[in-house]
């Protein structure tokens, strides 16, 4: 009794600062923050639990959802090691689907075996999930016919110079339909450079996939210009179809990372970044019916005093936001507390917010809040810092943090978020309890 009070006049008193904080002020974490505990529960964390951010109780590691660490885990599915998992909801059959990033069948990415660039994995009704049962996937799909996880969409795997691997950014379901944006990775280092951003979609419930050419954002890099036309030209299978792009038309440095949710409003909205994990943050959205059509994809200008966002459609739209103080949702001033990264957006009904969940560096997860899934955001808060927190497994980093309203219990009070760690080259999941 005497924690539950604790921890509800914690909440208390932090609900009046936040009343600040949603100005519309996007102010960055200090970095003493970051390393400071100030959780009236620090006491009483076990080797299980983590505890840092004031809105926090607890962080507790409930193990990992992928490879041979996952209770239940199949070798004939062939996914020994993977990472990401933006989850995606299908209502009409209750499945949870987890969109992967480069996937083989060992644990060590630096000798991969068997490579894909991406598998989905899924859980079947998932409204009877009970976290205390742990979480084991039921399958991945598209498969082969003994259960072996195949891509989505291949990459080429041929290195620097054309394309190295296709990375999911996450997805959504309409009316039936699954829709996956992708992005087409030329460069990881020195400079992470992408060739284009994309989407995939099935009628089938994920069995088959195929392109949405309509939909394709370019990088402003001329020297990659013909390679990632010829890239976006080709289909699942690698066929080139030949579609016609103007690249000057499609020009989008701020959406070569493509971060869609559904705002619950007859909008999906797609948060979007440039190469790399600190960025600033734009936004656009497009109606659910006019979602496979690039022209009606309208682009987040601005906000007005009261909050309100301002929106321009089609090219037009897409030209403002390549200037780099227009539209801004997420405004990296060039300290990492500030920047905005490979995110996930989800609704919290418990904390009555939108929720942007992402990593900084190699170490940090965190979270920024906002009353409208347009924002304005919070700052970022801490859930996990890998620096306090040593996994069992001992990994050296950690990054993604994804959720999904499908992934709470208590209405939002127990949030489950998914982390990559490396090494093992695996996924995560750690349950989140807010005061």
């Amino acid at each position: 009794m005497k924690k539950k009070i604790l921890c509800l006049i914690t909440s208390f008193l932090l609900s009046l600062t936040c009343a600040c904080t949603f100005e519309g002020e996007d102010s960055p974490v200090e970095n003493d923050s970051v390393k400071e505990t100030t959780s009236i529960f620090s006491s009483e964390v076990t080797e299980n639990m983590y505890t840092k951010s004031d809105f926090i109780e607890k962080v507790t590691n409930v193990g990992y959802i992928s490879g041979r660490l996952m209770p239940g885990y199949d070798e004939d599915w062939g996914v020994r090691g993977t990472d990401l998992g933006h989850p995606f909801y299908d209502p009409e059959i209750d499945r949870l689907l987890l969109a992967h990033g480069d996937t083989f069948n060992n644990e060590d990415p630096g000798t991969p075996i068997l490579w894909r660039s991406n598998v989905i994995s899924y859980k079947k009704n998932i409204s009877d999930w009970d976290p205390a049962e742990g979480f084991t996937v039921d399958g991945y799909i598209p498969c082969y016919e003994s259960g072996f996880a195949k891509s989505v969409i291949e990459g080429k795997h041929e290195g620097a110079g054309k394309e190295v691997t296709k990375i999911p950014r996450g997805g959504v379901v309409i009316n039936g339909v699954y829709y996956l944006w992708y992005m087409s990775v030329g460069v990881w280092e020195p400079r992470w450079i992408n060739n284009y951003s994309g989407v995939v979609k099935s009628t089938d419930r994920g069995r088959t996939w195929e392109r949405v050419f309509d939909l394709t954002w370019f990088g402003t890099n001329s020297e990659r210009a013909a390679t990632a036309k010829a890239l976006a030209q080709e289909n699942v299978n690698g066929t080139n179809m030949g579609y016609a792009f103007n690249l000057a038309e499609r020009a989008a440095p701020n959406f070569m990372q493509m971060f869609p949710v559904d705002g619950k409003d007859g909008y999906i909205y797609c948060y979007g970044i440039a190469e790399g994990i600190h960025c600033t943050g734009k936004l656009c959205r497009v109606t659910y019916e006019d979602i496979e059509i690039f022209d009606k994809y309208e682009y987040l200008t601005g906000y007005l005093s009261d909050g309100t966002p301002q929106w321009e459609k089609g090219k037009e739209g897409l030209a403002a936001v390549k200037d780099p103080d227009v539209g801004k949702v997420i405004d990296f001033d060039g300290d990492m507390y500030s920047a905005m990264g490979e995110s996930c957006i989800t609704y919290n009904k418990y904390l009555g917010k939108w929720i942007m969940l992402y990593h900084l560096g190699n170490a940090h997860i965190v979270f920024r809040m906002s009353d409208n899934v347009w924002g304005k955001w919070s700052r970022a808060y801490t859930i996990l810092d890998l620096e306090d927190y040593p996994f069992p497994n001992g990994a050296e980093r950690t990054y993604g943090g994804f959720s999904h309203e499908m992934l709470m219990k208590e209405d939002g009070r127990k949030m489950y978020i998914l982390v990559s760690t490396w090494v093992p080259y695996n996924v995560c999941m750690m349950e989140v309890t807010f005061c």
